[in-house]
């Protein structure tokens, strides 16, 4: 039976005291880069007030405006699971900015603020639904799915490095295949596959001694999306020697250079990202395979004076759609005793293509 299937039997529906329900600081959302909270310690109340006010910088006013004038509606279904087999209290594990929330509104009525009784009386008790007979250390792989599934093909997107962290643990530790991760996250095969890697070349540079990181988490976490363009694309891969087996870049050199123009080593002060945008990798390859365009950004120029060496546009004198087309009907022809004994290595190329095809449509 998948973790699926057994997870929808063992959530039962209860009513739990809003004072017995904790938020958990290790959210996915706001702990990205973190140390992780230990059990006995999320109970504290300065865990909780200090997860409280991290958690209140994901749009937690909105949410207050809208139980302040209506109540707390369990139309979307907290998920809870017991803090330790013998406490009373249970951790939030889906549904932090909504329990937030109600906190943050009965610290308001606590200091002053009128409203609707009734009102109050909803925010009291809470109807959640509670994974049975598990405790928050031990029911991580249900946390995992439940939040991926909500925060990924769900609503309130998590962002791509979140992403990229709960399609990884499914793999790595719940050992799914890449595509069965990537459908149980509403993912597509293809973008799941370079999100994974993608997430182990994020974490290939943060423990690189070379590389000089932000003190802002938020800022060390927006790298990634250069990261997720330079995986996406097949020749940059190729260049910086990405290695599948190992999930790491072997070609230190160019590595080194990669990291010098993200901003990510040799800082000096007052100095700029050469390559200002994750979105400016796209021309990264291109500018490394011209030795002029390469000089600029080797030299300390920014990837748009190294790709303003391409200002003159080449005509294209090749019928690219014909030969589409032509792939297209040779794809199409292939003898079905051929597509029913194909080699590994047949299928390989197959998966290639689709990859390629993949990326150009992005």
């Amino acid at each position: 039976m998948s973790e699926g299937k057994m997870l929808i039997h063992n959530l039962m529906s209860k009513e739990v005291s809003i004072n017995k329900l904790l938020l958990d600081p290790n959210n996915p959302r706001f702990s990205a880069l973190k140390k992780k909270i230990s059990t006995n310690k999320i109970s504290d109340d300065v865990v909780q007030k200090k997860t409280l006010t991290d958690i209140s910088k994901f749009g937690v006013d909105e949410l207050k405006d809208s139980i302040q004038n209506i109540g707390f509606l369990p139309i979307d279904r907290i998920v809870v699971v017991k803090l330790e087999e013998k406490s009373d209290f249970y951790v939030v594990i889906e549904g932090n900015r909504r329990i937030a929330s109600v906190k943050s509104l009965l610290q308001d009525i606590n200091e002053g603020l009128e409203i609707d009784s009734q009102i109050v009386k909803s925010l009291e008790k809470i109807n959640v639904l509670s994974i049975e007979n598990m405790t928050y250390d031990n029911s991580s792989d249900y946390q995992l799915l439940i939040q991926g599934l909500r925060h990924i093909s769900g609503v309130k997107s998590w962002k791509p490095y979140q992403q990229s962290r709960a399609l990884v643990a499914l793999v790595d530790q719940l050992n799914y295949s890449i595509t069965d991760a990537a459908a149980t996250l509403g993912m597509g095969r293809s973008t799941a596959s370079w999100m994974k890697k993608a997430f182990y070349a994020f974490e290939e540079m943060r423990k690189d001694d070379e590389v000089e990181l932000p003190r802002d988490d938020d800022e060390v976490i927006s790298y990634f999306s250069y990261f997720v363009e330079i995986l996406k694309d097949v020749n940059l891969r190729q260049y910086l020697g990405w290695d599948d087996s190992n999930n790491k870049f072997t070609n230190r050199i160019e590595i080194l250079k990669l990291y010098k123009w993200l901003g990510l080593s040799e800082i000096q002060e007052g100095s700029t990202r050469q390559i200002p945008s994750a979105l400016d990798i796209r021309k990264l390859y291109t500018v490394l395979s011209n030795n002029d365009a390469k000089r600029i950004l080797e030299s300390g120029g920014s990837i748009n004076d190294a790709y303003s060496v391409f200002s003159v546009t080449p005509q294209l004198n090749t019928d690219y759609t014909r030969k589409l087309k032509d792939i297209y009907v040779e794809l199409k022809n292939l003898p079905s005793t051929f597509v029913k004994h194909m080699s590994e290595e047949d299928k390989t190329f197959l998966k290639n293509i689709i990859e390629i095809v993949e990326e150009h449509l992005q």
